[in-house]
Parts: C-alpha cells; structure tokens; sequence
C-alpha cells in the first residue's frame, strides 16, 4: 500500500499517462482517506473537465477552493472550466 506521500505521487503519474479513470480512482480513495486533500478534489475536477463534465467540474475544484483557498493554480482551473462553459461561451457573443 502506498504510502500518504506516494498516493498523490502515483495518481498524478496515471493521470500524466492519460489513464482518467485509474487516475480519478486513486485521487477518490485520497479523498476517502483525507477529506481535506484540496489537491486530489482539485484534479478530481480537472478530469472532470477533461471528459466534457464542466458543472462536476466547477463543484470539484470549488470543493479544494474551500479547503484551501489560497492557491493560485485552483483559481486558474476554476476561470478555464468556466471559460469552457456552453454558458460563457454564449454570454460572449454579446462583446
């Protein structure tokens, strides 16, 4: 069994490779086992994105923004899932 340092390390390895799923699996049982690992529920909601689900997207990556809420690169996900939005998108045309 991985280590509490090794489980990020291994998941975020899988996701680099293109393996979502496995990926996804890992970050949730991190989750499981520390409710407030920001970045697991952050890259939750990256690969959310990544499989055209942005609203479970944005809930996921507000999720780590409420456990910790001063890193920049959840902030930065959070303005490109919502730049990809159908919703945005159509807002844009009024510019």
């Amino acid at each position: 069994m991985p280590t509490p340092h090794e489980a990020p390390e291994n998941a975020l390895a899988q996701h680099r490779a293109g393996k979502l799923d496995i990926a996804a699996e890992m970050y949730r049982q991190i989750t499981v086992q520390v409710p407030q690992h920001s970045d697991a529920w952050h890259l939750l909601g990256v690969i959310a994105q990544q499989k055209g689900d942005l609203p479970k997207s944005l809930e996921l990556i507000d999720r780590a923004i409420g456990i910790q809420a001063n890193v920049a690169s959840y902030y930065s996900s959070r303005a490109l899932q919502t730049h990809a939005s159908p919703a945005f998108r159509y807002f844009d045309v009024f510019r």
